[in-house]
């Protein structure tokens, strides 16, 4: 089972995203864009796991959740990640210290409880596309729209599958923050 631990969106937050994505795709030949109820900020991307360290895992998630206080996130611009002549497009967060903390606080925990992670910076950011290809007149610094600000009331850990071949990712469990 491939899993990841995130932030999910309220339907008013992925529909404000989905406009964006909207535009995106309107100025593209090509992508393989988020879907709607896929949309979602990452914390810490885990991978493969099984019974035993999903176990793990879910108190992980339990026990830093019930302790971690509500907090907010601006989205406040658009970037991409080139890969040769595509892609992947998302939607930047501002620089956050409850959102550096969080990602901290659980990546400490992981790596006492055994987990293997990278040692990448964490960079926050909601994936609207992959393998973007746009039109040869766009600019995607043209895109404007108003900054979304989010309201993180819960974390979620997720698992990533493929239902009736589409990409879906579906929560494992949910814990309300404080």
């Amino acid at each position: 089972m491939r899993v990841f631990i995130g932030i999910s969106f309220n339907n008013d937050i992925k529909d404000q995203l989905t406009i964006i994505e909207n535009k995106i795709r309107n100025n593209s030949s090509k992508g393989n864009f988020t879907l709607r109820n896929n949309l979602h900020l990452t914390l810490r991307y885990i991978g493969e796991v099984n019974s035993k360290e999903l176990f793990t895992l879910k108190n992980i998630v339990s026990k830093i959740g019930s302790n971690y206080s509500c907090f907010s996130f601006r989205v406040e611009d658009l970037g991409e990640f080139k890969r040769g002549k595509s892609s992947i497009v998302f939607a930047g967060v501002e620089k956050n210290k409850k959102l550096s903390d969080l990602y901290t606080l659980l990546d400490k925990e992981l790596k006492e409880k055994g987990f293997e992670l990278d040692n990448k910076p964490y960079t926050p950011h909601i994936t609207l596309g992959r393998e973007v290809v746009y039109n040869a007149d766009f600019n995607i610094k043209s895109i404007t729209y108003i900054p979304i600000d989010v309201n993180v009331e819960k974390i979620t850990l997720f698992e990533s599958t493929r239902v009736k071949g589409v990409l879906t990712y579906i929560p494992i469990i949910e814990v309300i923050l404080k």
